[in-house]
């Protein structure tokens, strides 16, 4: 969407918007693009970085939160569960509902992104039986 057409109130009788062409295996592929780009640095909590810069020769000192790799896995995988719901079979619904069910499931963090990572697996393998991932992903220009 261009600068252009920020503001504009679209009539949705007669015109469809870009959201409308997208459908939801696309969105599940992005997802699981930006759940591989988490994964690809180390999972660790949120902590705070001392920095500094020079400012017309005073020292500016500043704290910046970055925040925790792990939590944000967790979420991802969370909405990818989400938006997987509407194509669970028996197989997937008993294999994360066992995972789920665990004792020490929300123990920690480090306990819960085990639990979740055992889950993503399964939702990966859940996409690859519905046969998902042998099909063109197109939009309609």
């Amino acid at each position: 969407m261009d600068n252009n057409e920020e503001g504009q109130i679209i009539d949705t009788e007669t015109q469809t918007s870009f959201f409308d062409k997208i459908s939801l295996k696309l969105i599940i592929l992005n997802h699981i693009q930006k759940i591989s780009n988490i994964c690809c640095k180390e999972l660790v909590s949120g902590y705070w970085e001392n920095q500094y810069r020079v400012v017309n020769g005073l020292r500016m000192d500043s704290k910046v939160w970055h925040p925790d790799s792990r939590k944000e896995y967790i979420n991802a995988v969370n909405f990818f569960h989400d938006c997987m719901l509407p194509y669970f079979d028996n197989k997937a619904e008993e294999i994360i509902k066992t995972i789920e069910s665990k004792p020490d499931y929300l123990k920690d963090s480090e306990t819960e992104l085990k639990y979740k990572r055992l889950i993503f697996r399964e939702l990966i393998l859940l996409f690859k039986r519905k046969n998902e991932l042998s099909r063109e992903v197109y939009i309609d220009e």
